[in-house]
């Protein structure tokens, strides 16, 4: 005899289903837009690249205002491409905007996604959950970077450094990095931007004079790892060309 669920479960199982498949799709639209923004990039395009990254933005901005959390983490993670194309132009003022609003973007996701615990909720898809960490640590390690860019363009200017030039620098920026690190500890050992936040964070510490820590509790709480990797295709970080600063791969 065949059991059938109440049908209220039903409904529900189909309206998860039909969520699942609308971010998917959201997902898939704006990749492929990143990826002709990204190959626009390189052929140095960049009102072509502006363009495709202008309209992504506008799509994920659509789905925002429908309430989708999805859109939302679509939406931080194009905000980091504008911010790598300001960054490539030398508009870093520009590009530590764009970071600033990913990072809060993410962080508001982030948040959204724990409630009132420590924990991720279980009810949070283990794509969306794992894109909107990628997103996270990224956009802590694009803060970072320019901060730096921009502390450097300001003393040029000034001829001498900020006031808090010594407290962006030494506490500040190392903080984001850190931040990031812990964070990208909670994705596989397998994925490429664990990888890469782990060496940014290396390259940082060595550069300063100590050592990566080998805990990290005291940043963040590590809850484990989601075994998803979740790092879009044609996502980077602001390209970086300073010997002294910590290699980054360009958009």
């Amino acid at each position: 005899k065949i059991v059938q669920k109440p049908w209220h479960e039903r409904v529900e199982t189909d309206m998860a289903s039909g969520k699942q498949k609308a971010e998917d799709n959201l997902f898939a639209v704006v990749e492929k837009l990143v990826q002709t923004a990204t190959l626009a990039n390189h052929r140095r395009n960049l009102r072509t690249a502006s363009n495709c990254l202008r309209r992504a933005y506008a799509i994920c901005t659509k789905q925002v205002e429908s309430g989708s959390l999805a859109g939302r983490v679509c939406r931080a993670t194009v905000t980091l491409q504008l911010c790598a194309l300001s960054s490539r132009a030398g508009q870093h003022a520009e590009a530590l905007e764009e970071a600033l609003k990913a990072v809060l973007e993410a962080e508001e996701v982030w948040s959204a996604m724990h409630g009132m615990t420590s924990e991720v909720s279980s009810s949070w898809s283990p794509n969306l959950v794992s894109r909107a960490l990628a997103a996270l640590v990224q956009a802590k390690h694009c803060v970072a970077i320019e901060l730096e860019y921009n502390l450097a363009e300001k003393t040029k200017a000034l001829g001498q450094e900020v006031p808090e030039a010594d407290m962006i620098r030494e506490q500040m920026i190392p903080s984001l990095h850190r931040e990031a690190f812990a964070l990208a500890r909670r994705l596989p050992s397998s994925s490429a931007l664990r990888r890469l936040s782990e060496r940014t964070q290396a390259q940082e510490a060595a550069r300063r004079g100590s050592e990566v820590e080998d805990s990290v509790e005291d940043v963040l709480p590590i809850a484990g790892p989601l075994g998803v990797a979740g790092v879009a295709p044609g996502m980077a970080w602001p390209e970086d060309r300073r010997a002294t600063m910590p290699a980054m791969p360009a958009m």
